[in-house]
């Protein structure tokens, strides 16, 4: 990541209200860049204790975010 570019907190599948489900989402995406992890049927991943998560990047948030499905108190709730 470039020093200088504003992110948000770091969330991940099965916090909060952020399903554990996106655990495959996310693992589809990146499948074909990591190796030794694999996702089971019930949305853990093996190795144990690899973790998943999502960080939003730059100045401005996106009117479909992850936010629209959270109900966790938020310093970024109010910015859209």
């Amino acid at each position: 990541m470039r020093k200088g570019i504003p992110s948000g907190s770091m969330i991940t599948p099965g916090s909060g209200d952020f399903s554990i489900a996106h655990q495959k989402v996310l693992y589809a995406l990146l499948e074909n860049d990591i190796d030794g992890i694999v996702v089971d049927k019930s949305c853990q991943f093996s190795p144990i204790k690899t973790v998943a998560g999502v960080v939003g990047l730059g100045g401005s948030h996106c009117e479909n975010s992850l936010c629209d499905d959270c109900n966790a108190p938020c310093q970024f709730r109010e910015i859209k």
